[in-house]
């Protein structure tokens, strides 16, 4: 979920949590815990 809104927004983290419809501090938090699998090149 957080790799495709990542993607989505091209590798900008505000973008990708407005796709998420979270706050960018707590998709901060999430690549955190769970780095992406798939990061941009």
């Amino acid at each position: 979920m957080i790799d495709r809104a990542m993607t989505l927004s091209h590798g900008v983290q505000a973008k990708a949590a407005d796709v998420l419809q979270i706050s960018r501090s707590l998709l901060q938090y999430k690549i955190k815990q769970f780095p992406p699998t798939n990061p941009l090149k």
